[in-house]
């Protein structure tokens, strides 16, 4: 799928945020792990950190030259001591764009990881997160090529951009007490089908899922209050379920929507949804942006939709209205009901909820 000029301009931004900071910085001393690989080390507060290492030729004023090292052993398993210190931080770009790394493990003395610290390793398929982990920055596994990734609380403090391009990523799961999907946290990840959330959610942020050209199906949980600009940008979601709690929707956030109907179980919808927040996929041929889907509404509220700017544009269907027959499979219908706030699918004489399980 193309993407759009904003996930493009994410990309940009990111790429350009990467490039700025990276100063490279020498290494005090270098150590074997003990199984043969020599990894690079400076002094810091409490300890040594990993580093990369680099030819620095400042001794010509004029101007400094710095080579990229490479590691090309596909297992790296860093030490709890180098050099009689304990080894408590992962430097920026420590071991950047090495693509024959394939396993990474961690001490449980780490701290600190940088930015960038393993982005580009493309063959990177393995790695833990001690516990003992207390900051990650900015896209530390950026383009690897992880297929997994659990994102725990302390993570989603300054997770920006952490799985971007993550070009292999399929499976992702959150600790239950989540809060915020942090900004371009799985952008472009191509593979990317299916998201469950955790009901603690309160926000998804710009372009947390933007550029996920495979990402189907997403719950959007109850307590959900800020879906930020360009969050599923290109995400061609087949079904959509804003929450009762919703209060904003930002410009972009779902743009690509492939979905033939969406339902909303806000009951007051006035300024919740910022103009081009929805629109519908794009066709290439034709240069244009397909229809909107239908919008499903609570029943008693279809007027409150339809005299909102934004809500307005859609067909709206009011809970209990026979339009809102929605093909699943061929030759099969379904219809949506709202009981007690909760949303239910009705199919083939059996009951679903909104995730898709079947209620006995």
């Amino acid at each position: 799928m193309r993407k759009t000029f904003f996930a493009t301009l994410l990309l940009m931004m990111s790429i350009s945020a990467f490039a700025g900071g990276m100063i490279p910085s020498s290494y005090d001393f270098s150590a074997d792990n003990g199984e043969g690989v020599t990894l690079y080390y400076k002094n810091c507060e409490g300890g040594a950190m990993l580093v990369l290492p680099y030819y620095d030729s400042s001794s010509d004023p004029s101007w400094i030259t710095w080579t990229e090292y490479v590691y090309t052993d596909p297992v790296i398993n860093v030490p709890a001591m180098a050099g009689g210190l304990t080894v408590v931080a992962i430097d920026h770009n420590a071991l950047y764009n090495s693509p024959s790394i394939q396993s990474i493990t961690l001490p449980n003395t780490i701290k600190s990881i940088g930015g960038w610290a393993f982005a580009g390793d493309s063959s990177l398929t393995s790695i833990n997160i001690p516990e003992s982990v207390e900051y990650i920055g900015e896209s530390a596994f950026n383009s690897t090529g992880l297929s997994s990734a659990h994102v725990s609380a302390k993570m989603a403090e300054w997770g920006m951009s952490l799985y971007q391009g993550c070009f292999n990523m399929q499976h992702v799961t959150f600790d239950e007490d989540v809060t915020v999907i942090p900004e371009r946290i799985f952008f472009n990840c191509e593979r990317l089908k299916s998201v469950t959330l955790p009901a603690s959610v309160r926000k998804i942020d710009i372009g947390a899922f933007s550029a996920c050209d495979s990402l189907a199906h997403i719950n959007l949980p109850a307590n959900l209050d800020t879906i930020a600009f360009g969050a599923f940008t290109e995400a061609p979601l087949e079904e959509v379920i804003f929450p009762a709690s919703l209060k904003n929707i930002q410009a972009r956030a779902f743009r690509g929507i492939v979905a033939e109907e969406i339902t909303s179980l806000i009951m007051e919808p006035a300024g919740v949804l910022e103009e081009e927040g929805i629109e519908g996929a794009y066709d290439w041929d034709t240069e244009t942006s397909l229809p909107l889907p239908k919008l499903r509404v609570p029943k008693g509220t279809k007027a409150l939709y339809q005299a909102d700017p934004e809500w307005s544009k859609f067909t709206i269907l009011e809970e209990g209205e026979t339009e809102g027959f929605v093909h699943v499979r061929p030759a099969q219908k379904a219809y949506k009901t709202v009981r007690e706030g909760q949303l239910f699918i009705l199919r083939d004489g059996r009951t679903f909820n909104a995730l898709g399980t079947e209620i006995k």
